[in-house]
């Protein structure tokens, strides 16, 4: 593999030693042979749908929300039709990709999990300050 340095060529993860040797100077529109060619093709893979387990398990991971309100909130976006349930798959529905879009880009960095992580240890951190409401979102959301 060539580095980012110009003709050196340094160890792959699926090599077995470095080779650290450097590259012969080629000149343009130079002819090389080909020593291999180890033709594969490489899908990725879409993230498996989360059940509700796997999201209480990432809200948790996270940082995001308390243990006790992990329920309500897969109730809350079941109730309001955000995603429905498809071979014990949480997967989103219209209503649900529509929501997200607009709060994505209306409000964007909302949807991170350190934002949101952020903002559950924010009524806790400035409780004794006493701050409004407002200032809060204002403070914490720029």
């Amino acid at each position: 593999m060539v580095s980012p340095k110009r003709n050196e060529v340094v160890k792959r993860a699926d090599e077995e030693a470095p080779t650290n040797k450097r590259l012969p100077r080629f000149k343009a529109n130079e002819l090389v042979q080909l020593l291999k060619l180890t033709p594969q093709q490489h899908f990725t893979k879409p993230l498996e749908p989360y059940t509700e387990a796997l999201l209480i398990k990432a809200l948790e991971q996270n940082g995001v929300g308390r243990p006790s309100a992990y329920t309500q909130t897969v109730a809350t976006i079941k109730q309001r039709g955000y995603v429905a349930i498809l071979n014990r798959k949480l997967a989103a529905t219209a209503l649900g990709k529509e929501v997200h879009q607009v709060l994505s880009t209306k409000l964007p960095g909302l949807f991170e999990t350190t934002f949101t992580a952020g903002m559950e240890a924010t009524p806790t951190r400035l409780l004794p300050v006493r701050k409004s409401g407002a200032i809060i979102c204002n403070a914490e959301y720029r």
